[in-house]
């Protein structure tokens, strides 16, 4: 979510979406990305590698190592098939469909990183 605040700030009227998806028995295995436009940009992929395989499915095992930065046109990336897309959320500058809460804390980690 940091990534789409930042993206954001820079672009206000950008298109942007949150993709959640979800593998495994019982969809356990969640990951979150996001869409502009016809791009892919993942950057939490890298996780799968050093998750224990016995908790991933084999579909993600297979396809280790994953990069730290996946950015790709939708149609060759790799994320749609490795996940079931559960959901698509449109993130739109000052993100009114998320609390207050989180927002604050996006706030306070933004100022941190771009310091």
């Amino acid at each position: 979510m940091l990534l789409s605040f930042h993206f954001l700030q820079l672009w206000p009227e950008l298109e942007l979406k949150g993709v959640t998806g979800v593998t495994g028995k019982n969809g356990a295995i969640t990951h979150f990305w996001l869409e502009v436009e016809d791009y892919v940009i993942d950057i939490t992929g890298d996780q799968y590698n050093i998750i224990n395989a016995s908790k991933l499915n084999e579909n993600i095992v297979r396809n280790r190592p994953f990069m730290p930065v996946h950015v790709a046109n939708q149609k060759d990336s790799y994320l749609y098939n490795l996940f079931e897309i559960k959901g698509k959320e449109h993130l739109s500058y000052g993100f009114p469909t998320i609390g207050d809460d989180f927002i604050d804390e996006m706030e306070c980690d933004y100022r941190q990183l771009v310091r």
